[in-house]
C-alpha cells in the first residue's frame, strides 16, 4: 500500500522501500568500525607529525610587549614549537648566549637595544649559525627591512599583516623552506 501526497512524492508503507520523487531511499548503513578506525588512524598519524616535526624546533620569540608576546608563544606553542619568550633586547642576547635556536622572531621596536643590535650582535658572535631569523615588526620601512636582510634575516613579517595563526602558519613554511606570504630578501639586481 502506498500513500501519495499532495507535494508529489510517494510515501510507501508496509515493507515497500520509502522513495521520494520515484527515487528508492536507502536506509544509512552503519558505519564500519573499521574504517572509522582507519580515519581516526590516518588523522593521529598527521596531527602528531606535525607537532613532533615543530617539537623539534626551538624558538625564542623576542617581543616587548606582553599580550602579543604572550598570544604569540600561546599559537607557537599550541602548534608544537618549544618556545622562549624574551620582553628586551638584553634578554635576548642573554638567551642568544646561552641556547641555540632554529627560529629567532624578533621584534625591531625594543626598549634599551633594538632588534637590528641583537641582530648585528648576533650574527658577530655566531656567524656561521643555521638559525633563521624572522624580523616581526610593524616598521615597514625599505631601509630598514633592506638593512635586516643585509643582516642575515630570512624574512620580515608586519605584525598588523598576519593574525597570530598565520604568524605560525608563516613559520612552518620558513622552516620547510617554503616562504608564503612574508617578504624575502631582495635579489641583487644584475
Amino acid at each position: 500500500m502506498s500513500i501519495e501526497s499532495n507535494e508529489g512524492y510517494k510515501v510507501a508503507r508496509m515493507g515497500v522501500e520509502p522513495m521520494i520523487f520515484g527515487m528508492r531511499i536507502r536506509r544509512p548503513r552503519p558505519l564500519d568500525e573499521r574504517a572509522v578506525a582507519i580515519v581516526y588512524l590516518i588523522f593521529t598519524i598527521y596531527f602528531n607529525y606535525n607537532v613532533a616535526m615543530n617539537a623539534q624546533k626551538k624558538i625564542l620569540l623576542v617581543e616587548d610587549e606582553a599580550l602579543i608576546r604572550e598570544l604569540y608563544a600561546r599559537q607557537l606553542t599550541k602548534a608544537g614549537f618549544t618556545v622562549k619568550p624574551a620582553a628586551t633586547g638584553e634578554d635576548a642576547v642573554k638567551f642568544l648566549k646561552a641556547e641555540t635556536f632554529d627560529v629567532i622572531l624578533l621584534d625591531i621596536m625594543l626598549p634599551g637595544i633594538n632588534g637590528l643590535q641583537v641582530l648585528k650582535e648576533f650574527k658577530v658572535s655566531n656567524p656561521n649559525s643555521p638559525a633563521v631569523i624572522v624580523l616581526l615588526t610593524n616598521l615597514g620601512q625599505d631601509s630598514i627591512i633592506k638593512e635586516g636582510f643585509d643582516l642575515g634575516a630570512s624574512a620580515y613579517l608586519i605584525k598588523t599583516s598576519y593574525t597570530p595563526d598565520q604568524i605560525v602558519q608563516e613559520v612552518q613554511s620558513i622552516i620547510s623552506g617554503k616562504p608564503s606570504g612574508g617578504n624575502q630578501p631582495p635579489t641583487p639586481a644584475a
